[in-house]
């Protein structure tokens, strides 16, 4: 499984001393992952199939990824980034995935 990663990074955080370190590449290569978060503060996982549709597999073997190098590094903050209900795809989540986001949808309000 192969990830890529697209990013937009703003020009002062793009200095030598920057406090942000960005990991593209493969994700099912655990040791470089442990070696990316290794003595980091914090993990951001921004994972997503390119697809919208289909299940890739890559949020959920890619975050299980992250997490089990995070476990194994010492490394304790994880923020999860997703699009997932944004706009069109709204129409197509699952009932619990539409509950879990907002709850008011599970009560009819």
């Amino acid at each position: 499984m192969r990830s890529r990663l697209w990013y937009a990074i703003p020009k002062a955080w793009q200095s030598d001393g920057a406090a942000l370190k960005l990991f593209a590449g493969d994700i099912s290569q655990l040791e470089v992952i442990k070696d990316t978060v290794r003595g980091q503060d914090a993990v951001v996982c921004a994972l997503g199939a390119r697809e919208l549709y289909t299940n890739s597999g890559i949020r959920a073997k890619g975050t299980r990824a992250i997490i089990e190098a995070m476990k194994a590094t010492g490394v304790k903050r994880l923020v999860v980034i997703s699009s997932m209900g944004i706009g069109e795809s709204w129409n197509h989540l699952p009932f619990f995935n539409k509950a879990l986001f907002n709850p008011d949808y599970a009560l009819g309000i």
